[in-house]
């Protein structure tokens, strides 16, 4: 077997592996945890309610650690969705990825409203709304500090500032119960 042989067969292999993915969703999700302190102590410290108009460094730090932790859940969610979608089509992704040295178009895509319904997890609309906030952050905000485009759900203050938190750890239960994929560990594996 030559090299390029043996590649495509471990990246095959890799590809079509649901534990590839979900080990990346777990890695992305602890290190949006390690950030969730600094988000809630500055959200309770300040509740958010700017006075006359201006934000104060405090509450702008806020805001930028809110942007990463939001990537990487988003990250952690699309590598959760990829691996629900893997292990419903194992095999189409093994020959695909083998044949060809390449993603399939469903895997290459980071839309999370897309993902979830390639994934028939069935969701909720505001389950789909969140995933549309959270996919703004893999879009743009993440990696820009102004949106890419003029109609972005995320133009002024962030509507999921209060309860985002909550809300992830709402969204991640209802996919363990849809999927039986969890990202969490038990409390020997604690940070």
């Amino acid at each position: 077997m030559s090299q390029e042989e043996n590649n495509r067969e471990y990246y095959a292999q890799m590809i079509s592996s649901e534990s590839t993915w979900l080990s990346s969703a777990r890695e992305l999700y602890i290190a949006a945890r390690l950030i969730e302190p600094k988000i809630i102590k500055y959200y309770d410290k300040h509740n958010f309610k700017s006075s006359k108009g201006k934000f104060t460094y405090e509450e702008l730090m806020y805001l930028n650690i809110q942007n990463p932790y939001y990537l990487l859940i988003g990250y952690s969610l699309e590598n959760y969705f990829k691996a629900v979608i893997v292990k419903q089509n194992k095999e189409k992704f093994y020959k695909y990825s083998k044949s060809k040295g390449r993603l399939h178009k469903y895997l290459d895509e980071h839309n999370l409203v897309n993902l979830s319904k390639r994934a028939n997890l069935k969701l909720k609309p505001n389950h789909i709304n969140f995933l549309e906030y959270i996919t703004e952050f893999i879009v743009w905000s993440g990696r820009y500090n102004i949106q890419k485009f003029s109609n972005s759900k995320l133009l002024g203050l962030k509507s999921y500032m209060g309860n985002g938190i909550e809300r992830v750890k709402e969204l991640y239960q209802l996919l363990y119960e849809r999927s039986g994929f969890s990202i969490h560990f038990d409390n020997s594996q604690s940070l």
